[in-house]
């Protein structure tokens, strides 16, 4: 009986950044990763849809680096298919135009909600200061 051999997965990246975005991809983000480009740019509900989600795909953007080392193995003609899941991803990620600006846009809506509460609470908090020193003001008799 005769065993296939196993495929050698290339690694160009870092193995410690490697696999840190394999760990985000199997655990928060679970798109396959042939559908992550376009999942991305129609903003699919499995990529804005948590803000935990967001910040994970931001963890696995590919530094300008990266974007010359995989776009130098691309344009060699290597076979894509060997490279190691992290490298792929970064593959999908880096053909999307503006994508850093894209998702810190998206997750401002996670954000928003938090910081008008934060402005209201501020605002209540004077408005009841300014209220008991009216009253200590007022209150006196002179």
């Amino acid at each position: 009986m005769v065993k296939a051999a196993a495929k050698q997965q290339v690694s160009l990246i870092d193995s410690k950044r490697a696999y840190n975005i394999s760990i985000l991809m199997n655990g928060k983000i679970k798109i396959p990763i042939d559908e992550l480009r376009d999942a991305v740019l129609a903003m699919d509900v499995r990529v804005s849809g948590s803000e935990e989600t967001l910040a994970a795909l931001m963890q696995c953007l590919p530094t300008a680096e990266d974007k010359i080392t995989l776009g130098t193995y691309k344009a060699e003609g290597k076979d894509l298919e060997a490279l190691g899941d992290a490298e792929r991803i970064m593959l999908q990620l880096m053909d999307v135009p503006a994508l850093d600006a894209r998702l810190r846009c998206c997750s401002y809506k996670f954000a928003t909600p938090a910081k008008l509460q934060g402005a209201c609470d501020v605002r209540r908090t004077k408005q009841q200061s300014a209220m008991t020193c009216g009253v200590r003001v007022g209150g006196r008799t002179e």
